[in-house]
């Protein structure tokens, strides 16, 4: 939730990692926490780099293992209260993939429910 600025500050995929490693592993010290955060800060680099949708989703997928194939509206009905990286950052990413401008990102996370604030917080970072 805090590592948006890690995408937006270093030049190169190799950097952003590293630097969202460091970032993680002082607040989080867990492997998930580590992967959420590295997840998030690539797929801010990559937005920010002028990346698509599809290109975001893939690359994510393939680097950290994350299912991002999953509607919104598929997980709405059974979501709930989940802080762990692995509960929050495939929900967060998807709200940024289903939507069509920052507004309707945020909007799209929050309605999910749970831990919104974190959701909306990955979320509007990568929009």
């Amino acid at each position: 939730m805090r590592v948006s600025p890690v995408g937006f500050a270093f030049q190169t995929v190799d950097d952003v990692l590293d630097e969202a490693e460091k970032s993680a592993s002082a607040t989080h010290n867990h492997e998930e926490g580590i992967r959420g955060a590295s997840a998030t800060a690539l797929a801010v680099f990559l937005a920010k780099q002028g990346q698509g949708k599809e290109a975001i989703k893939k690359e994510i997928e393939f680097r950290f293992g994350y299912d991002l194939s999953v509607s919104l509206d598929s997980i709405r009905p059974t979501y709930s209260f989940d802080v762990s990286c692995q509960g929050t950052v495939p929900v967060a990413i998807r709200a940024f993939l289903e939507s069509w401008c920052y507004e309707d990102a945020i909007r799209n996370a929050v309605s999910v429910g749970g831990d919104s604030d974190t959701i909306a917080a990955i979320t509007g970072g990568i929009a």
